[in-house]
């Protein structure tokens, strides 16, 4: 089966997105049926090496690094028709955050 994919119109080029990797599962003590609009942590860059990312979540922060990608991934958008499946390009990833580092505990009741 082939599925069109509709591209970004003329003038115009899709967002840029970024990925986050991590090893391991992530839990929170928020207590909710899910993570949707929730802030889960901050990230910062860096001053010395811009290649250096850190990310802290509650009392847990993790020091990572911006990889780029060896091949770009789409980000698609399903477009439902009456007898079809389209999708639309809504954006390009070409780096990632991976954060493989092991987290420190920074404070708080644990």
């Amino acid at each position: 089966m082939i599925v069109p994919i509709q591209g970004c119109p003329a003038g115009t080029s899709p967002q840029k997105w970024g990925l986050l990797e991590f090893k391991g599962e992530m839990q929170t003590e928020k207590k909710s049926a899910g993570l949707d609009g929730q802030t889960l942590g901050s990230i910062r860059q860096s001053d010395e090496d811009a290649s250096k990312v850190h990310i802290r979540i509650e009392h847990n922060e993790l020091d990572g690094t911006r990889k780029k990608l060896g091949r770009p991934y789409l980000v698609l958008e399903r477009v439902a028709g009456e007898k079809d499946v389209k999708f639309k390009v809504v954006g390009v990833v070409n780096s990632k955050l991976d954060f493989s580092e092991p987290m420190r505990y920074v404070g708080g009741e644990k």
